[in-house]
């Protein structure tokens, strides 16, 4: 069998969005013999996906913190490796991932889950080339529209579509929610239950989830917001 292998990159390994997709691609390649590697950019969010044993995840020492430390430390780290692909899952991962393998040949991929935040100059302009020389996948056509307007760059290659993954499992709704009222303590079985999943970052504007809420409330609705996130919020 032919031997191959893979080093994916990604801002940290909260387990929602970004790493809940990785860790059921990385489920599946582990399956199929591949060498997997996992890069993590932040490492200061604990993870509790259930990664295969044979799975290796590398971090950055606390000293390289930096945007420059980080991306010094992941070219290194490629050059270690030698993976035939190099597969980022968020759009800063890609920059650094694009950086860090600058005159290489290595295959890259990006899958981007959201719209990518407004960012300064330099930013921008290293997000011209990432979109000449990688391959992008998004979930949803409204992200690729927004990246060719936001990004334009000549020859770039196609994007693809592909909707997020969703692990094998059933559930019965019903059971499932009588456990989550029982479980926050509300008595009213017709609540309504408003879920948000996110970094609790200024930018996914979780103030307003909050505000909104409160507003409904005031309309005389038995209505609760429940956040799962990680972040300064």
């Amino acid at each position: 069998m032919l031997f191959r292998s893979i080093l994916f990159v990604i801002k940290s390994l909260f387990p929602a969005g970004d790493a809940y997709q990785l860790h059921l691609l990385v489920g599946e390649l582990a399956m199929r013999d591949w060498d997997i590697h996992i890069a993590v950019m932040d490492p200061s969010v604990s993870c509790s996906l259930k990664l295969p044993t044979t799975v290796r995840v590398h971090t950055p020492r606390p000293a390289e913190r930096g945007r420059l430390a980080k991306t010094a430390w992941l070219r290194q780290l490629t050059q270690k490796l030698r993976p035939g692909i190099v597969h980022s899952w968020d759009f800063d991962s890609a920059i650094f991932s694009h950086l860090a393998t600058l005159g290489g040949r290595t295959r890259r991929i990006s899958t981007l889950l959201e719209i990518p935040p407004a960012r300064e100059l330099w930013f921008r302009q290293a997000s011209q080339a990432l979109l000449k020389r990688t391959e992008i996948v998004v979930f949803h056509e409204r992200i690729s529209r927004f990246i060719s307007q936001s990004y334009p760059a000549s020859e770039a290659k196609p994007m693809r579509v592909i909707p997020n993954a969703i692990d094998p499992r059933t559930f019965d709704r019903l059971s499932a929610r009588q456990r989550l009222l029982q479980g926050l303590g509300i008595d009213n079985p017709d609540a309504l239950i408003i879920t948000t999943v996110a970094e609790l970052s200024p930018r996914t504007r979780i103030k307003d989830q909050l505000w909104a809420a409160a507003l409904l409330e005031c309309v005389d609705y038995d209505i609760h917001l429940l956040v799962f996130g990680v972040g300064q919020q």
